[in-house]
């Protein structure tokens, strides 16, 4: 049996804040970038997804910024298992990753992984 994948890589959400300071421009058109290749592998027919690390730009991530990673994987999660394990720009202390919190609000068929190598059972629609 065969599968198809969508990896994904770098998402670095809040990356474009030093670009509006102090102002939340950037969020609709970072939103509208993630609703496209969401858009794309589901046209590409994927069976699930693997989002590998950065999801964060950084420590100092916002409210809103979490928030559109939580209604991006949200949606993700509605349209096909994902896998997001986190990177270097997702570490708040040592070991603690913002992706953490994300795995705590439960988001339906998203399995965020830890930092060591783990297996993740996928199971299809």
């Amino acid at each position: 049996m065969q599968f198809k994948a969508a990896q994904l890589t770098d998402i670095h959400i809040g990356a474009c804040r030093n670009i509006t300071k102090g102002s939340l421009d950037y969020l609709p058109r970072h939103r509208e970038i993630l609703w496209s290749w969401l858009d794309a592998i589901v046209r590409e027919g994927c069976d699930f997804a693997l989002v590998a690390g950065d999801v964060f730009e950084g420590a100092s991530t916002t409210v809103e910024e979490f928030l559109l990673a939580y209604e991006f994987f949200t949606e993700l999660g509605k349209r096909m298992p994902a896998v997001v394990s986190p990177g270097n720009h997702d570490l708040l202390s040592h070991g603690v990753f913002q992706t953490d919190r994300l795995k705590r609000l439960n988001i339906r068929n998203v399995t965020f992984t830890g930092a060591e190598p783990e297996s993740v059972l996928v199971h299809r629609r």
